[in-house]
């Protein structure tokens, strides 16, 4: 029973996790919270598991980043090169086989309206992490406001406002890079409402077109 509800509710509990992450994140000790963020982009990864060789061997190369970077966070690491690329792995997994998912299946329904929400907040995650990683090789990149205490709460926010294309304007990237990345996430960000309203009403269309056939 247990398997069968998994099975018809997978893309709403992903969905769950996600938003979880984005509404009570930041609240625990860093390492903890770290622990929380993995577990959570690993849990969504191996939800949408798939027979692929390369894909499981970067979910594998993601645990063995995140082990030595939890215990360099002993060390007062808190945010370092090898915690960035576990969780950007993970999430590169959970979006390949999230869209692999949508676009294989027959019909629109509930299943593929949450994976298309739970691909958009993936990739607000995969570029906080994207940021993360620049500001942690290259400090100053971007300008961050003084009641942030840990940078990947910064980063999230700036990533989904980015992605929005909100622009408050109390975060801005400062170097060359950062802003190209910002500008590359605004503009994945719109296209990707477009793209997902067309692939919508095309699947709509051709539900109706068989239906009439």
């Amino acid at each position: 029973m247990i398997q069968s509800f998994l099975a018809k509710n997978r893309q709403f509990i992903v969905t769950c996790m996600l938003l979880g992450v984005l509404v009570g994140g930041g609240h625990l000790p860093p390492r903890w919270d770290s622990l929380l963020f993995y577990c959570i982009v690993f849990s969504v990864a191996l939800i949408g598991f798939a027979r692929n060789v390369f894909l499981n061997g970067l979910l594998a190369v993601s645990s063995c980043f995140f082990l030595l970077a939890w215990f360099r966070a002993f060390h007062d690491v808190q945010y370092d090169i090898l915690f960035c690329a576990s969780g950007l792995m993970c999430l590169l997994y959970g979006i390949s086989t999230t869209v692999r998912f949508v676009l294989t299946s027959k019909e629109v329904a509930r299943p593929e309206i949450f994976a298309l929400v739970n691909c958009y907040l993936a990739l607000g995650y995969f570029w906080a992490l994207l940021y993360t990683l620049v500001e942690g090789i290259t400090p100053g990149s971007y300008n961050i406001p003084l009641q942030y205490e840990r940078l990947m709460d910064a980063m999230i926010y700036f990533s989904f406002a980015t992605m929005t294309t909100v622009g408050y304007g109390d975060m801005s990237p400062h170097t060359m890079l950062a802003q190209r990345l910002a500008v590359t996430q605004a503009i994945m960000g719109q296209f990707y409402f477009a793209l997902v309203v067309a692939y919508l009403l095309n699947r709509l269309f051709q539900e109706k077109r068989d239906v009439t056939e």
